[in-house]
């Protein structure tokens, strides 16, 4: 079995609202996505849309 296999859940799930908050403020980003057009060079930021069908419910 996994050492301290009680935390595994928590290691993989990241963090809540609020520790993302102050991550953001840390880095002085207003939002994930403004995280994401700071940090992400242009050459690699992708501006259209999804090609994906829509979802569908399973009934």
């Amino acid at each position: 079995m996994l050492l301290d296999h009680h935390q595994f859940r928590q290691r993989h799930i990241g963090p809540n609202r609020q520790e993302q908050q102050e991550m953001l403020d840390y880095v002085g980003a207003e939002s994930l996505a403004d995280l994401m057009e700071k940090a992400l060079p242009e050459a690699i930021h992708y501006r259209g849309g999804s090609t994906l069908p829509a979802a569908t419910q399973r009934g």
